[in-house]
């Protein structure tokens, strides 16, 4: 995973990024079949959550875990999932491939609103599709592949409008 360099450092005086790195190979050493990550790309910097979507998808082939990822990052979830499930108030909203999700009305209206400045700050771009990191996104899962192959994600908005973090269910 990259870490070789860092072994004789204290985690405290690691970036954020690298920190959420070694969070990572923890939760990994357990050898998940399964893996939740609560807003992994939250707090560190862009190159480095292009670096993050990247190993992902890396440590996704190799293990062959599914990942359920809680993330607000429209960019980095779309390039890294095969389905994208979107919730509102405990409701799913719109539920499936990542551009049929992304062009839901009611997923742009609940999340975005109808202002274009918010829709353009959001990474889409016309029709619903999400600017891709520095390759493009991962072909989507066929109707043949098992569940627990895809990576998915769901974030939620609070009461008061605002994306919000969502309480973690596992530590």
């Amino acid at each position: 995973m990259g870490l070789s360099r860092y072994r004789d450092a204290f985690v405290s005086e690691l970036s954020t990024g690298t920190r959420r790195v070694v969070e990572l190979a923890c939760a990994l050493a357990h050898e998940p079949s399964v893996l939740l990550l609560d807003e992994p790309s939250s707090g560190i910097a862009q190159r480095e959550t292009e670096a993050l979507g990247e190993l992902l998808l890396q440590v996704r082939e190799q293990t062959g875990a599914a990942f359920v990822i809680i993330e607000h990052d429209v960019p980095l979830v779309s390039s890294i999932s095969d389905r994208l499930v979107c919730m509102h108030l405990g409701g799913i909203i719109a539920a499936g491939e990542p551009g049929a999700v992304l062009s839901d009305p009611g997923v742009i209206s609940s999340y975005l609103g109808d202002s274009p400045e918010s829709i353009a700050r959001s990474g889409l771009t016309a029709g619903g599709q999400a600017r891709p990191l520095r390759r493009p996104p991962r072909p989507t899962a066929s109707p043949g592949d098992r569940p627990d192959e895809m990576a998915g994600t769901a974030v939620r908005r609070g009461s008061a409008g605002k994306l919000r973090r969502a309480p973690p269910r596992c530590r």
